[in-house]
């Protein structure tokens, strides 16, 4: 058979695949974290943070979903990746596994 970079042409394909959903998975963390992730404002300083005290005083919601942190939004960017990565080795012919 005949080999690229060491490898079976075929499983170029699979590394495709998992560089393509990392990629959608790290837009969707963009994305995701610029519109719905919850962003606090310091009550002291009005700095932006998304952490619940700052400047030793509470913060206060500025923008997103009040229950969509950080956390959220990486759970929700990893299944993204995982979802995108199923359905492009779904797609592939059976034949690179082998």
């Amino acid at each position: 058979s005949q080999e690229l970079f060491g490898q079976k042409p075929s499983a170029l394909w699979v590394y495709a695949a998992v560089v393509f959903a990392a990629l959608i998975g790290q837009f969707l963390d963009s994305i995701l974290g610029a519109t719905v992730q919850r962003r606090n404002r310091c009550n002291q300083c009005s700095v932006l943070t998304e952490r619940q005290s700052h400047c030793g005083t509470a913060t206060s919601r500025a923008a997103g979903i009040a229950w969509i942190d950080n956390d959220v939004v990486n759970f929700a960017c990893s299944l993204g990746g995982l979802l995108v990565m199923a359905g492009l080795l779904a797609t592939l012919p059976t034949t690179i596994f082998q």
